[in-house]
């Protein structure tokens, strides 16, 4: 997580990744994030740390599967030549990274119904095509929703939506409790796949939330913590998540909003402006 203003220099999300997000990252990791992400200095400065990347090519680059040395249909390695100096980059820094970056760009069409985009070029430093397939690339980059999902859970299901407090400091305070929270609930459903013997994307976070609810009051009157908690850990196992792909759902709302208007004023002026009806 990084927090700063909510507006100036610096304060866009290429400049927060770079920060201090990227520093989390180990050598062996793999980042798997979209086009915003997919600039030629960002991958240039995890592949210099040893951190892979699998990434959605940006639009404003042209690509031509021609060129560069072909691996498969829709699958070859191409060159990126060294643009100029950015000002947010020092000199040193960029005189360290190398002339040019050899990359694997995979071309993925998609033909299921309900996705927005028909045709997807996904750019990875994962060069081993014997390795890593075009399929198991495209299988990859496809999980990258995954982060969707969960910025849902932990939004809508944890109520992260609207902020109460009103002043930064206690605003900075309230998200924070709430990543907490949702961190040790996916550290428990971690724990709970493991024991299960599945992975823990296929546990329902929404059914989680409910056992904890239920189930935590009643810890403070066992006598056996540990087999309290392997009970917990097994019933949260058995709240699985369907397996459906490819489902479509039409992005409409359900329940109709009522007719008012939106308060755009304090509440007193609202009121004062209200007509005056005698008795």
């Amino acid at each position: 997580m990084a927090m700063t203003r909510y507006k100036g220099k610096r304060t866009g999300e290429n400049s927060l990744f770079r920060q201090s997000v990227s520093q989390a990252l180990k050598p062996g990791d793999v980042l798997l994030g979209d086009r915003f992400y997919s600039g030629w200095f960002d991958i240039a400065l995890l592949q210099k740390r040893g951190v892979e990347s699998v990434l959605r090519k940006h639009q404003m680059r042209k690509t031509d599967f021609r060129s560069g040395a072909r691996i498969g249909r829709d699958d070859h390695l191409v060159l990126w030549p060294k643009p100029l100096r950015p000002e947010w980059m020092s000199q040193e820094q960029y005189d360290s990274l190398p002339n040019e970056l050899v990359l694997r760009e995979v071309r993925v069409h998609v033909s299921q119904r309900g996705f927005r985009s028909r045709t997807i070029v996904i750019v990875t430093t994962l060069w081993n095509h014997e390795k890593y397939s075009a399929s198991s690339i495209a299988s990859l980059y496809r999980r990258r929703w995954d982060a969707e999902i969960n910025l849902r859970s932990l939004k809508t299901h944890m109520k992260m939506e609207h902020l109460r407090c009103k002043k930064p400091n206690r605003c900075r305070n309230e998200v924070r409790m709430h990543l907490l929270a949702y961190n040790l609930i996916r550290g428990v459903m971690v724990e709970s796949a493991i024991q299960a013997g599945t992975v823990p994307w296929q546990i329902s976070f929404k059914g989680t939330v409910q056992i904890l609810n239920q189930l935590l009051p009643t810890s403070m009157n066992t006598t056996e913590p540990l087999q309290w908690a392997q009970q917990v850990l097994k019933a949260i196992s058995e709240h699985v998540v369907g397996n459906r792909p490819n489902r479509v759902d039409p992005r409409v709302i359900k329940k109709r909003p009522k007719g008012y208007k939106l308060m755009n004023r304090p509440r007193n002026e609202l009121r004062n402006s209200l007509p005056c009806k005698g008795i």
